[in-house]
């Protein structure tokens, strides 16, 4: 992973300061405008969060904590020795951000306003809000205008949000698929791993490659039990059904729980 430097930390701070101010400044001002959105996670994801924290023996604030409060325990958290990795049971509690024609703040940087005015990539909804400040400072953002895109924000809003996520999802399918390709070569051999996760039927093991795979549990009728989350585990790859990206292990004892051979 590229290093990040002061410079960089620094040039990061310009572009939020600036997609904060270009958002306010045309909210202000009345102005359509596309905005970058992050709604606080909902009640129950905040009691899982303070579950989360609390078994590592960290206080998240009460209430509505602020993601301040979020990154400082998770900062604490980091500082701690042999914490397993927490970072997709932290996102999966946290709202996922989108784009909106209404400023609805951005809970993940602490903002009221917030837009993709600066991004360095050019997404459309980039592109979308540089129309609108082009033609303000160009003074054609008359009262027809200003109703048109009144009309089709709600609507690019939303449909920008939706190719993102599929986006994010066929890029999930890729690395599975990358994952499982990788690992076929594998099969056979033992892994140390940390439990990160579960579903209905299956709890997930992250090996140290930072590949995931699934235990699965029978489908009897009662509730399947599933090992606490960073519960360090032994595992062996069964199989690797490469055209779907799936990774089996099953655990594996360790050898002073094996008995004498």
């Amino acid at each position: 992973m590229r290093e990040r430097k002061a410079s960089h930390r620094l040039i990061e701070t310009f572009m939020v300061l600036a997609n904060e101010e270009i958002s306010r400044t045309f909210h202000r001002l009345k102005i359509p405008f596309v905005y970058r959105v992050h709604e606080p996670p909902s009640e129950t994801n905040r009691a899982d969060l303070r579950i989360l924290f609390k078994k590592y023996g960290i206080d998240l604030a009460g209430g509505e904590f602020s993601s301040k409060d979020l990154s400082e325990a998770y900062r604490k958290l980091k500082a701690k020795p042999n914490i397993p990795p927490i970072e997709k049971s932290l996102l999966s509690k946290l709202s996922k951000a989108c784009y909106s024609e209404k400023p609805l703040g951005h809970f993940g940087l602490a903002l009221d306003f917030y837009s993709h005015f600066t991004s360095p990539i050019r997404r459309y909804p980039d592109l979308q809000i540089h129309r609108i400040i082009k033609e303000r400072i160009r003074g054609k953002l008359d009262g027809e205008r200003l109703r048109h895109y009144s009309e089709i924000l709600p609507v690019r809003s939303r449909r920008n949000s939706e190719t993102e996520r599929r986006a994010e999802s066929l890029e999930r399918e890729i690395e599975s698929l990358e994952a499982a390709r990788f690992m076929e070569k594998e099969v056979g051999k033992e892994f140390d791993g940390v439990v990160v996760g579960n579903s209905r039927y299956a709890y997930y093991v992250r090996i140290p490659n930072g590949i995931e795979g699934a235990v699965f549990l029978g489908k009897g009728g009662k509730e399947p039990e599933f090992p606490e989350f960073g519960t360090a585990m032994r595992v062996k790859l069964v199989s690797v059904e490469r055209q779907y990206g799936r990774i089996d292990f099953v655990p594996v004892k360790k050898t002073a729980d094996r008995g004498s051979r």
